[in-house]
């Protein structure tokens, strides 16, 4: 069952929500003051990334853990705020297909791994048989036959085999990606020279 936005019934889309902010300070003392704003910060619950500073520009993105975004909206005002401008996005119908795709690959991962195991199986047999002395030169010209299909068909399920790892785990950093943008708000901070 779906909703109206076409999500499956029982989620919530809030929990989905990606936010981030546009944040423009002015400062006289960029350097100084950017570098005081990254010191306060508690590591327990903010990441830095992207860190440009010089005498005349700072910027750089802070991931703020979602349920401390006021204290760091806080945090900002002892600076001169001269913008703070949010998005909000929602994920949630990405984040469904994304799990959906996670689990046909991983059930299709589980049907070639079982095909994968009954070739190198019969395979197997059937070069037992190709060794038994009692085979006729007419039934060792079929068997060769079989066993270079079999011997394709190993081949194209270990390929198969190694291109839905090769998903899944893009699924799985995709994911974790996700997972990231849910639990935490950017901020982007830029401090400009005041004037």
């Amino acid at each position: 069952n779906y909703t109206q936005n076409n999500v499956p019934t029982g989620i919530e889309e809030k929990n989905y929500e990606v936010k981030s902010y546009n944040v423009t300070i002015e400062s006289s003392r960029i350097e100084e003051d950017c570098n005081g704003l990254l010191a306060s910060l508690d590591p327990k619950i903010t990441k830095k990334d992207n860190i440009n500073i010089s005498k005349h520009y700072c910027n750089f993105t802070i991931k703020v853990l979602k349920w401390h975004e006021q204290e760091f909206i806080t945090m900002l005002q002892k600076y001169d705020v001269k913008d703070l401008n949010s998005n909000i996005t929602n994920i949630v119908k990405s984040y469904v297909n994304l799990a959906d795709k996670m689990d046909e690959a991983k059930k299709r991962l589980g049907e070639v791994d079982a095909l994968l195991a009954d070739s190198k199986k019969n395979y197997d047999e059937l070069w037992a048989m190709m060794k038994n002395k009692s085979v006729t030169a007419e039934s060792i010209d079929s068997l060769n036959k079989i066993i270079l299909n079999k011997s394709e068909l190993i081949s194209k399920f270990s390929k198969e085999r190694a291109d839905l790892v090769d998903q899944i785990n893009t699924f799985s950093k995709q994911k974790q990606d996700y997972d990231e943008q849910i639990q935490y708000v950017d901020f982007y901070v830029a401090f400009s020279e005041k004037i």
